[in-house]
């Protein structure tokens, strides 16, 4: 890899946790002007998923690109500020789950692309970089269309916590079949009066 590509290569992968890290502290600083509880876990995720990234493109950038450099901060800046200032009306609308599917899919497409066509042009380990770049392309490729298709039918996504500590997109038919289906009564429990 020439040191150009290599230079890309650091800037991508920092940049999307970067991308993360800017959710996050807009997130946390939207949520600490509205004096919401809290809002300082967002913005020590935001100062973690976007400051770490940060300081190891510096270490590998600062020095020989640094306008690279600079993309990833404004990056991870910009994607704050927009989280701040873009109404939650606008992202109900789409839905949460729409633009973390584009995200993921923009994020993960492009890694499984430039894994594959980096190992077929060194021509080492072919396989293993058809197959490992091929299941990042493929994934990625996946959540982009669902994320694509979804705004293109206008049926938003959305996250559903899994009750596992994560979360599943789910359609709005789905969520609106949730809703609509009968709840099972719950039996009342009787105190025993003797």
């Amino acid at each position: 890899m020439s040191d150009l590509e290599g230079q890309f290569f650091v800037t991508f992968l920092c940049g999307a946790a970067q991308l993360v890290g800017g959710v996050y502290l807009g997130l946390g600083i939207k949520q600490l002007l509205a004096r919401q509880p809290h809002a300082f876990a967002g913005i020590g995720l935001g100062m973690f998923w976007g400051g770490v990234p940060t300081l190891m493109s510096a270490l590998f950038l600062f020095n020989s690109n640094r306008g690279l450099f600079a993309l990833g901060v404004a990056l991870w800046l910009g994607v704050a500020l927009l989280r701040v200032i873009v109404p939650d009306g606008l992202i109900a609308s789409i839905g949460s789950g729409t633009i973390v599917a584009v995200v993921i899919g923009l994020a993960v497409t492009p890694v499984g692309v430039l894994v594959l066509i980096e190992s077929i042009r060194r021509n080492q380990e072919v396989l293993f970089g058809i197959l490992f770049g091929g299941c990042w392309s493929f994934v990625g490729f996946g959540f982009l269309s669902a994320g694509l298709g979804a705004l293109l039918r206008g049926k938003p996504l959305h996250l559903r916590p899994d009750g596992r500590g994560g979360n599943t997109l789910v359609s709005t038919d789905e969520l609106d079949a949730e809703d609509s289906a009968p709840k099972p009564k719950r039996k009342k429990k009787v105190k025993n009066q003797g």
